[in-house]
């Protein structure tokens, strides 16, 4: 699988299938009362997810740092040392000896690519289920704050109070986020349903 150049091809409908199949995620979204508005919401999370692995900004360091990461597929039957080579990777280097150096270094940096859409796909939906989490317990939290301060609680401009029940419940809400991610996007959830 992680020496696969084309695995998101095929893992990345799998995700998306078992995402919308197996967890109550998108159900529970706001406004996605049938599978077409699950189905887009999903989309654009991912679209989103897959721009904040790819610029490696705060969202993502942030998921990080939660404990998002896990063993991924992309990352099955990869070589530790630098010197490893695919299968893919010997492949393109006796498709290209005796041709000149510049394609070798082209077709490598295009294997590395492909191989880092892998990477994408599968961090990408379980990111996405995070961050929809996230947004989904945000609005409840600032409903929440309202009633609590009787609609005198400004986002913008919150008192010192205010701020550290706010911050708090922000932990509490990325923890269980990330941990929801984390179990919905488990292989062993969609084989547990099919083996029955």
């Amino acid at each position: 699988t992680g020496i696969n150049p084309l695995f998101a091809i095929t893992n990345a409908p799998r995700d998306f299938v078992q995402v919308l199949a197996f967890t109550d995620t998108y159900s529970k979204t706001r406004g996605a009362s049938f599978m077409p508005m699950r189905m887009a919401y999903l989309l654009k999370d991912f679209f989103k997810s897959a721009y904040d692995i790819t610029m490696k900004n705060e969202n993502f360091e942030n998921a990080i740092e939660d404990g998002l990461m896990m063993e991924f597929l992309y990352k099955e039957g990869r070589g530790k040392d630098k010197t490893f080579k695919t299968t893919g990777e010997k492949a393109i280097d006796i498709l290209l000896a005796g041709r000149k150096d510049y394609l070798a270094k082209k077709s490598g940096k295009l294997f590395g690519k492909l191989l880092y859409l892998n990477e994408v796909s599968e961090i990408g939906f379980r990111m996405a289920i995070r961050d929809r989490v996230i947004k989904e317990r945000v609005r409840e939290l600032d409903t929440e704050m309202n009633k609590i301060y009787q609609g005198s609680f400004d986002k913008d401009n919150m008192t010192d109070e205010q701020q550290e029940m706010y911050d708090q419940n922000m932990e509490d809400i990325r923890d269980f986020a990330t941990a929801k991610a984390r179990a919905y996007m488990d292989f062993s959830t969609g084989g547990s349903v099919i083996k029955g």
